[in-house]
């Protein structure tokens, strides 16, 4: 399960043989949230304020061509 990046103690990470679509968990020691890549739509969350998933999901906005990068390289 490769992280892509570590953004404010927040690991984003993309599991390797998922199913589509496209998305990136964000896993934190008291919190988890799955992201979709395409709509930034929060499909799960658990321990994340509404602020720190605005937080995390402009983070993957900023990023998005390189999660979907790793993403396509573990699933195409």
């Amino acid at each position: 399960m490769p992280t892509v990046f570590i953004f404010r103690n927040i690991k984003l990470v993309i599991h390797v043989r998922d199913h589509a679509p496209p998305h990136v968990h964000a896993i934190s020691p008291d919190a988890q949230a799955k992201i979709d890549l395409t709509s930034l739509e929060c499909f799960f969350s658990r321990g994340y304020s509404a602020k720190d998933l605005k937080l995390i999901t402009n983070f993957i906005s900023d990023n998005k061509e390189k999660f979907m990068e790793v993403w396509n390289e573990y699933h195409s």
